[in-house]
C-alpha cells in the first residue's frame, strides 16, 4: 500500500514538474511588436482560429495610421482605411474583406470584444506591407514596416 501511494506521488510530482509553465498558469498573453515597440490596447491580443486580433485603432496606429485616415461606422459595423493609396474594408462577423478592388478572405472574422472591434493583425499589417512574423513558443508578432 504504502509502495502504491509513493509511486502515485511520484507520477503526480513528475507529472506537475514536466509541464510547460504556460499551461500551469493558463494561457500566455500574446504580444504584438511593431518595429520593436509593444502594441498597447485596453483589450489585450486575442487568438481565435488561429489568427491574432486586437482592436483595429491600436493595430492601425501602431503602424502609422492617423485616426483621420480610419472611419468607424457604427450602424453598420463596418470599418474603413485609406493609407497611402490602400483602401482596407472590414465588417464585424463577415470573413470577407475589401484591399483595393480585392476580395480577401480571413481567417476569422472581426469582432466586437470588450466594445472594441477586434481585426485579424497579420491581414490588417500585410495589407499596409508589412512583414509578419509569428514566434510561436513565446507567443510574439512581430511586424516590420
Amino acid at each position: 500500500m504504502k509502495r502504491r501511494s509513493l509511486a502515485l506521488i511520484m507520477f503526480v510530482l513528475i507529472s506537475v514538474f514536466s509541464m510547460p509553465l504556460a499551461a500551469l498558469a493558463g494561457e500566455c498573453e500574446t504580444r504584438v511588436f511593431v518595429n520593436g515597440k509593444p502594441v498597447t490596447s485596453d483589450v489585450p491580443a486575442t487568438i481565435v482560429n488561429g489568427s491574432t486580433m486586437l482592436p483595429f485603432r491600436a493595430i492601425l496606429n501602431s503602424l502609422g495610421v492617423s485616426n483621420d485616415q480610419i472611419i468607424w461606422r457604427q450602424e453598420s459595423k463596418c470599418v474603413q482605411v485609406r493609407n497611402e493609396g490602400t483602401f482596407i474594408f472590414l465588417a464585424v462577423g463577415n470573413n470577407a474583406a475589401l484591399v483595393n478592388q480585392t476580395m480577401v478572405q480571413l481567417n476569422t472574422a472581426p469582432f466586437i470584444k470588450n466594445e472594441r472591434v477586434l481585426v485579424p493583425v497579420r491581414f490588417i499589417s500585410q495589407s499596409l506591407g508589412a512583414q509578419v512574423d509569428w514566434d510561436e513558443q513565446n507567443r510574439i508578432v512581430n511586424i516590420q514596416t
